[in-house]
């Protein structure tokens, strides 16, 4: 952007409008949108197969938001139409001619998850690079690749498989001579919170929520509707964090655009965000806090596991992914271990640094004995820069370690009879 090096941090709008079933058209409603966006540490949106109103290009080009357009097709290959793909190609200028002058105009796609013939796809990616140069073009997101594409959307290394934060996708970006950004990244479920139903008295009713409600009601578990939101909720919104922060730790990764912050309840019940269809909270986690590990400067933390007992060292390395306006000059990497009542089990300095913007830096090891636990507990590891508002945090859980208690001095232990047979000579009846 503007000659430096940025990271996407993105979000879908899927034309999610439970009052009117249309996007709004006025500078406010959007700028409501993108100003919540920032809030949570986002700049970018991905309009998911289709080109959003004049207003949201307005909106995102006094809040500062990059717009990725989509042309209007979605998992349906190319080449099979030729009236349909007559009108895309059509949409396709008419998207560049008509919003193009827009500075947050900055990236599209063909669509979404779709192929076709290569010297078709080619040719539409041609067309719009030619017709205007200004931003950046690429084949349908997350799908069939041509060579001529400027950038790439891929799924490639989604998930979570351990609670260890050391895994990145070196191996992805190794594999793609484009800048890549992750595809519809998340997509971790939420349970259905029925209090929302009533808050949608427009065009459009939650009949699905309501079928969920009476098949709990069915079997007798309505009474526990709020346990199943709060426990799918709170581990959804964590999953999250490690996703985004998987991606932060890998160097030379472009971006991401989750599924989603918001709620998608019109497909399949996609309940995949920590706010709701109407963009509210549902109370998981504050826009601040959600900040420290999506946001231009985050501190990263890579251990190969959460779980120690009292002998053991903790060791783990610090980075800090830093994609602010400039670099951090003798910026000081502060580190600490505190139990649940903020009583400090280890803290230290790493060595203070310049820290360029535009990329990942490591800022140091971290280690320190455990041995000053005596009851079992959960701890909280930080790593910050001294003196500004960049920290990030892990939980971890320490266990007193287990002594094996050493048996009466007439007990032999063995874990094998002959074992037994030769710890003790003579004291075995014949044959035995």
């Amino acid at each position: 952007m503007n000659g430096r090096p940025i990271f996407l941090r993105g979000t879908l709008e899927c034309s999610i409008w439970p009052l009117t079933g249309y996007p709004p058209t006025d500078l406010a409603a959007w700028q409501r949108i993108y100003r919540i966006m920032k809030s949570y540490g986002l700049n970018h949106i991905r309009f998911h197969s289709w080109c959003p109103p004049e207003a949201a290009f307005a909106a995102a080009d006094i809040e500062g938001i990059i717009i990725q357009a989509e042309g209007p097709m979605a998992n349906a290959n190319a080449g099979q139409d030729p009236k349909r793909d007559e009108f895309i190609e059509a949409e396709f200028k008419r998207m560049v001619d008509t919003y193009g002058n827009h500075p947050s105009f900055c990236i599209m796609t063909l669509g979404n998850e779709y192929g076709g013939p290569d010297e078709l796809l080619s040719r539409w990616v041609a067309l719009l690079i030619q017709r205007d140069p200004r931003h950046l073009y690429s084949s349908a997101s997350s799908a069939q690749k041509t060579e001529n594409r400027q950038w790439t959307e891929i799924a490639d290394g989604r998930g979570i498989f351990s609670s260890a934060t050391d895994r990145d996708l070196r191996g992805v970006v190794s594999k793609n001579p484009k800048p890549i950004i992750g595809h519809e990244i998340g997509q971790w479920m939420y349970y259905p919170d029925f209090n929302e139903i009533k808050k949608w008295t427009g065009v459009m009713a939650l009949r699905n929520y309501e079928m969920i409600r009476d098949d709990m009601e069915k079997k007798h578990l309505l009474d526990l509707e709020s346990q199943y939101v709060q426990a799918s909720g709170r581990f959804a919104t964590l999953l999250y964090k490690e996703e985004i922060e998987v991606l932060l730790r890998t160097p030379g990764y472009a971006g991401f655009s989750l599924l989603d912050l918001h709620d998608y309840p019109t497909q399949g019940t996609a309940l995949v965000g920590p706010l709701d269809a109407f963009w509210d909270s549902k109370g998981f986690i504050s826009p601040e806090a959600f900040h420290q590990y999506c946001g231009p400067t985050v501190p990263l933390l890579r251990m190969t596991k959460r779980a120690y007992s009292s002998d053991e060292i903790f060791e783990a390395g610090a980075e800090i992914a830093h994609y602010g306006q400039a670099d951090l000059l003798k910026a000081q990497p502060l580190w600490s271990i505190k139990d649940e009542q903020g009583r400090e089990l280890g803290s230290g300095k790493l060595p203070g640094l310049d820290i360029p913007a535009g990329k990942l830096t490591a800022l140091g090891g971290i280690k320190t004995a455990l041995a000053g636990v005596r009851t079992p507990g959960k701890f909280t590891v930080t790593v910050a820069l001294e003196g500004t508002a960049y920290t990030n945090s892990w939980e971890i859980w320490v266990y007193p370690a287990i002594e094996t208690p050493k048996p009466p001095a007439d007990v032999v232990v063995c874990e094998k009879w002959d074992k037994a047979k030769a710890a003790l000579p003579g004291r075995w009846p014949a044959g035995c």
